[in-house]
């Protein structure tokens, strides 16, 4: 019995030696693998300081537009971009020229009225659901470079409501179109949004 396994493990040796024989000669040498020492902490801050020293050396307004002195490092303000919409005491705020059709019905609740609280986008839609909806667009259109839906926009328009388009779910302003020779297609501006009625 023991002469029986001492065979086979005899076999199984040999099987092993010469399948790694033979994948040395189908796939080659196995790569050498360089590794290199690895760095000191002495070695890192000389590169941090030769890095710091670089940058230090660049003038502070390298890449900076020129601006109003009284403008500069003034962030812009948030609401001198957006259109507040508000009812009942809530408000949210999407980026100017993300409106895209409203009725004057409801143009006074395109303005912020004293005493709302400002809240999320999404919460404010699920809330103002019967006088607001949402219409996805894509990148390409919010870009400019590929027009609405006519029918869509016509289908929005007879509606009534006020239509806030949306990118991911996000409000996202429309740009006015680009003109241009070749106009890209554009796949996406035919899914379904899942905010929209």
């Amino acid at each position: 019995m023991k002469s029986i396994h001492l065979i086979s493990l005899n076999w199984f040796v040999y099987g092993v030696t010469f399948l790694t024989c033979i994948s040395h000669q189908i796939f080659g040498e196995p790569e050498k693998i360089n590794i290199r020492d690895a760095p000191t902490n002495e070695s890192m801050i000389i590169q941090l300081r030769k890095a710091h020293a670089e940058s230090s050396q660049k003038p502070v307004t390298a890449g900076v537009e020129s601006q109003e002195a009284s403008k500069m490092g003034k962030p812009d303000d948030l609401l001198e971009h957006s259109i507040v919409l508000s009812y009942r005491g809530a408000a949210a705020l999407v980026p100017k020229g993300a409106i895209i059709v409203y009725s004057e019905k409801y143009k006074s609740r395109l303005q912020r009225s004293s005493g709302d609280k400002l809240g999320e986008f999404i919460d404010f839609v699920a809330e103002n659901r019967s006088w607001l909806s949402t219409h996805e667009v894509s990148f390409l259109q919010a870009q400019g470079k590929v027009p609405l839906d006519a029918k869509a926009k016509a289908q929005m328009t007879k509606a009534g409501n006020v239509v806030v388009a949306t990118f991911r779910g996000n409000p996202i302003q429309i740009l006015p179109p680009v003109a241009t020779d070749v106009i890209p297609t554009d796949n996406q501006s035919q899914t379904k949004n899942p905010h929209h009625e």
